[in-house]
């Protein structure tokens, strides 16, 4: 599962496993200020695990690559308009050898992106900046 801070009072939670193992296509929201978790009705486009994601303006949050079953490594990056519950791929934007990261960081500023995936036993993090409007 990945968490993703959104707006200072929600929290995101994506895709991840169940306590069965099982890779989830799943989106939850915490409300920090009610304190209550619920499920939204849009589904990630496939059941993927180790996401990176962050808010990438006022509405939108920016999902990157992520590991399933079916397909192992996915390069894909999807946005996900909360106000319209609707998840859609970024047109022409793709990952470059970086599809899978159990541990990922990311900085963002306005149009910008500093990511930073992997870096698990011997294998440093790759960075990538990722410009969006």
């Amino acid at each position: 599962m990945t968490l993703c801070g959104f707006n200072e009072d929600l929290i995101y939670s994506l895709g991840g496993e169940n306590k069965e193992n099982l890779i989830l296509d799943l989106i939850e929201k915490y409300d920090l200020k009610r304190n209550i978790w619920s499920i939204l009705d849009v589904k990630l486009p496939v059941k993927v695990e180790c996401v990176a994601c962050f808010q990438s303006n006022d509405c939108c949050l920016l999902i990157f690559g992520g590991y399933t079953l079916k397909h192992g490594l996915i390069d894909d990056i999807f946005e996900l308009n909360l106000p319209k519950d609707k998840i859609t791929a970024v047109k022409g934007a793709k990952l470059v050898n970086c599809g899978y990261s159990v541990h990922n960081i990311i900085f963002s500023s306005v149009n910008i992106a500093n990511i930073f995936l992997g870096g698990e036993e011997d294998t440093p993090p790759i960075h990538f900046t990722y410009k969006y409007n």
